[in-house]
């Protein structure tokens, strides 16, 4: 199968979004330059998934989190990919970003990570899936 991926700029905003800081917790703008340095890297990866109803690779921003233990993604972002759901145990998640619940999972049964090397595949990722939104991404990779 020989399909076209677009180009990551046309697809994503700019990582400076992610610059952003919207915690009203916090009480002055010294703090804020003190949080903002104190905060460690994020990793945010551009994923291509074969959807096999399309046949296309559809692409996917993606925050790398070593320190959770599952992989989440969004309800569109699943129908986007053409994964199919099925039900699962309940998971609640509490993060900076907000509360996650999930009920579903899938399975990404082919996908590539851009950054880190394009042409090889990876296989069978298990995801739970979530109704709400995960801020700027589509899923979270742990």
């Amino acid at each position: 199968m020989d399909t076209a991926i677009k180009n990551i700029d046309e697809v994503f905003e700019t990582d400076s979004d992610l610059d952003s800081d919207d915690d009203s917790s916090v009480s002055s703008e010294e703090d804020d330059e003190e949080e903002k340095e104190s905060t460690s890297p994020i990793s945010v990866i551009t994923v291509a998934i074969e959807n096999k109803k399309t046949e296309r690779n559809e692409l996917f921003r993606v925050l790398l989190d070593s320190g959770t233990s599952r992989c989440m993604g969004t309800q569109q972002a699943i129908k986007r990919a053409g994964l199919q759901v099925k039900s699962g145990r309940a998971h609640k998640y509490k993060t900076a970003a907000g509360v996650f619940q999930t009920a579903h999972v899938t399975k990404i049964k082919n996908h590539r990570l851009l950054e880190l090397n394009s042409k090889r595949r990876l296989k069978n990722l298990k995801v739970q899936v979530t109704d709400g939104d995960l801020s700027i991404f589509d899923f979270i990779f742990g």
